[in-house]
């Protein structure tokens, strides 16, 4: 990915399953790329490289695992 590219996500929560049906997409989530050192740059985390609006934190930084958990709701994640 470059920077200015946007991800795209179909997640399968409730509120994912609402706005897939009220804007008639297969999508309901979406978030920029910013790239690796964008966020670094603004005392951001190294791993962040997307940004997206969440219902509950608002706009905020996240790393890519954010999105396989937003799609993989059941699947367990794991970090280094």
């Amino acid at each position: 990915m470059q920077p200015g590219d946007v991800l795209l996500v179909e997640g399968h929560s409730r509120i994912s399953t609402a706005i897939k049906y009220l804007t008639q997409s297969t999508w309901s989530h979406a978030a920029l790329f910013v790239g690796y050192d964008a966020l670094e740059k603004c005392n951001g985390h190294r791993d962040h490289c997307f940004v997206e609006a969440d219902t509950v934190d608002g706009v905020r930084s996240v790393g890519v695992e954010e999105f396989f958990k937003l799609s993989h709701p059941h699947m367990p994640t794991y970090t280094n």
